[in-house]
């Protein structure tokens, strides 16, 4: 409920102005889910979301890196 009446986590962080209404809509609607979650489930939830997609990168690059040598 913060969250949905507008305390968001990512619109501080993002300049949303001049893209489309359901561009907008979509993305305040994600935001709520994620600001939601975190309020919620405190950090751990996010962390371990951010941790695979490091790791997917960090895999990522190192194929790229093997690719080349």
């Amino acid at each position: 409920m913060t969250s949905a009446v507008g305390i968001r986590a990512l619109e501080t962080f993002v300049n949303i102005q001049g893209l489309p209404d359901n561009q907008v809509t979509v993305f305040r609607w994600l935001d709520v889910f994620l600001t939601g979650g975190l309020i919620a489930g405190g950090s751990e939830g996010i962390h371990k979301l951010t941790q695979v997609i490091v790791e997917f990168l960090e895999a990522t690059s190192q194929q790229i890196k093997d690719k080349t040598s």
